[in-house]
């Protein structure tokens, strides 16, 4: 059956929007947020409901047909699509339906911008992740970290239930009452293993108040570096500053979400620079009370002359409380500047409004080349992540910090790994995202392994499409992880930020054997199936 046929035989089923090659839709709806990957798929689907899914599912079968499933096109490594492959598209299933009850019905072409705006608007929020480009159906099944999980736990564990259409094309309720194993496995099993999840039910978490709090090593002066370009940076400084933060991750309120980059560079050029970004559920006031046992100690002990910015006053009149809105909180750390606050630097002058902006962009997540009036617009010569809009060739791999290191030998290797190479137009850097909290609660029964870990690392490295270096960035994230291995400080890793050349095991630890009997018992032909996708395993076999 060629793709026209194909395209005919689902338009008979009342599945409308189907692009195969060289039809006017095709180019726009082929490609995904890496561009490193440039797919030709034998066609792309555009389904609307879970029915719609399992007639596309029926017919790959019967075809013969691969086929891989994508809500927004962000798998780092591009598994989401693929040459001569049917593409499940779900972006189109994005409704957000909000119960009285304190949950909520969540489709997977949902991004999380819009999840939060609406949520939001409501007084709600879920422990979702940090980039707003990114869809529900891409973030759940892999756990999903983001700047609530020590208050609220993984963005798995608000799930209550969801809508799965399996192997054979038939819709499943899956909960704890119904088909357990597979609740179990779809929490942190990664997507696209068990079946296609075309609904989402969380059980929400209400959020009235947020505070952004930045803190930067070395210290800057108004947007002006310290250190400056072409300065060495203090590295044991450096170093001790970081291992000091990793050590302190367990005392920390659980309302405090945290997550810190090592970076080659800053805003004003090619400083090392530390930056950790926390966000509280409260206010200012109580953020403020709750961190000063751990900035005494940053300057006591460290000695540590490091720069601090919370999060600038709301022009509201309200004196006693300068909080933000969870979404409002998101989009600082996506790099955005929320309305109200762009208000107030309208008629600064340029010191000063360089200055704000600076500050303002200090919470962001991902880092930043330069600080100039462009950044009011989102637009910078360095690129960050596609969490912006724009697709960019990336990578990023992963690990978690093994059980009785040195924190302090790790942190110097870290450091001194940063340090030693810094590319004239890539971002390079590492992310360090705190655990810890409602993550390690007893009660959450999920396929996630790594629950008892204080920290998430995350090697990242993001370029411009025309740059021809991109192999010397991808060797700088090979040799990063590799060095920390070797010095016997890290394992595992999480599927959300996938990496290809890492042993699938090391994703799932001791779960694997489990998740690889339900996936056959749900999947035993292995329909859903794609490079890094959970092989099944019959228990019972003697091979």
């Amino acid at each position: 059956m060629n793709c026209v046929e194909f395209k005919e035989s689902l338009q008979n089923r009342n599945i409308r929007e189907i692009a195969c090659p060289g039809d006017d839709n095709y180019e726009t709806w082929r490609p995904i947020r890496n561009t490193r990957f440039d797919y030709q798929p034998f066609c792309i689907v555009k389904c609307e409901t879970a029915k719609d899914v399992g007639e596309v599912i029926k017919l790959c079968v019967s075809e013969k047909k691969p086929f891989r499933v994508r809500s927004g096109g962000h798998h780092h490594e591009g598994m989401c699509s693929g040459n001569d492959v049917v593409v499940i598209d779900l972006s189109k299933m994005n409704n957000i339906c909000i119960s009285k009850n304190g949950t909520a019905w969540i489709e997977p072409g949902a991004s999380l911008g819009d999840v939060y705006k609406k949520l939001g608007d409501s007084g709600y929020t879920i422990p979702g992740g940090g980039c707003g480009t990114v869809r529900i159906g891409g973030l759940v099944q892999g756990g999903g970290w983001g700047m609530l999980a020590r208050a609220g736990g993984l963005a798995c564990d608000a799930l209550e239930e969801v809508e799965l259409v399996g192997a054979n094309g038939d819709i499943l309720t899956v909960n704890e009452a119904s088909h357990q194993d597979l609740f179990w496995a779809i929490k942190g099993g990664g997507g696209g293993n068990f079946g296609v999840i075309t609904n989402y039910k969380f059980k929400l978490m209400k959020v009235t108040k947020v505070t952004t709090v930045s803190i930067q090593y070395p210290k800057t002066n108004k947007g002006q570096a310290v250190v400056q370009e072409g300065q060495a940076v203090d590295q044991e400084k450096l170093a001790n500053t970081l291992k000091y933060y990793l050590e302190y991750l367990p005392n920390f309120d659980l309302k405090f979400t945290s997550s810190a980059r090592v970076s080659p560079y800053n805003s004003d050029g090619n400083v090392t620079t530390l930056r950790m970004t926390f966000q509280y559920l409260g206010s200012q006031k109580e953020a403020e009370n709750h961190l000063k046992g751990f900035l005494d100690g940053l300057g006591q002990n460290y000695d540590a002359d490091y720069d601090i910015t919370y999060q600038p006053e709301k022009d509201d009149g309200d004196d006693d409380d300068d909080s933000l809105t969870n979404y409002e909180a998101f989009l600082l750390l996506n790099g955005q500047i929320p309305g109200r606050l762009k208000s107030l630097i309208g008629d600064l002058s340029n010191s000063e409004y360089v200055s704000k902006i600076s500050k303002l962009l200090s919470f962001s997540l991902h880092p930043l080349n330069q600080i100039s009036s462009q950044l009011l617009d989102g637009t910078t010569e360095r690129p960050t992540t596609t969490c912006e809009g724009q697709r960019l060739p990336h990578k990023v791999s992963s690990a978690f910090p093994k059980d009785d290191i040195s924190i302090a030998e790790m942190a110097k290797e870290i450091v001194d790994y940063v340090d030693k190479e810094k590319f004239k137009v890539a971002s390079t850097y590492l992310s360090i995202h705190s655990l810890g909290g409602k993550v390690k609660s007893p009660e959450q029964d999920s396929s996630f392994f790594y629950r008892d870990k204080e920290f998430l690392l995350q090697f990242q490295a993001w370029w411009n499409p025309e740059d021809d270096k991109g192999d010397d960035y991808l060797e700088w994230i090979k040799e990063f992880r590799n060095t920390l291995k070797k010095g016997n400080y890290i394992e595992g890793g999480f599927i959300n930020f996938v990496d290809r050349d890492l042993p699938l095991k090391d994703y799932y630890g001791d779960n694997f054997e489990r998740l690889q009997e339900i996936k056959y018992k749900y999947d035993p032909d292995n329909v859903f199936r794609f490079e890094m996708s959970i092989p099944p395993n019959n228990p019972g076999s003697t091979l």
